[in-house]
């Protein structure tokens, strides 16, 4: 289920064309790019560069501090 029935996550959301997406969604704040997606050791991470259009390395997970400049908006999925 977490893997949408694959073996392993796909290594970006290209790859999920034309499967599940018809294109690579776009990201709303670039316009033209698509959405953020990286792998880290526990997570998946898709997201949008958010207001301030840099990419800040994801959504903060439960470790935020609050204080943190990052306004990336988008999914922080544990796979572990």
């Amino acid at each position: 289920v977490g893997s949408f029935g694959r073996k392993s996550w796909p290594e970006n959301l290209a790859r999920l064309v034309p499967g599940a997406f018809p294109a690579p969604p776009l990201d709303l704040f670039t316009a033209d790019q698509p959405l953020q997606y990286r792998m880290t050791d526990d997570a998946l991470l898709i997201y949008s560069v958010g207001p301030n259009g840099v990419a800040d390395g994801g959504p903060s997970g439960p470790e935020a501090d609050g204080q943190s400049v990052n306004d990336d908006i988008g999914l922080r999925l544990s796979i572990r």
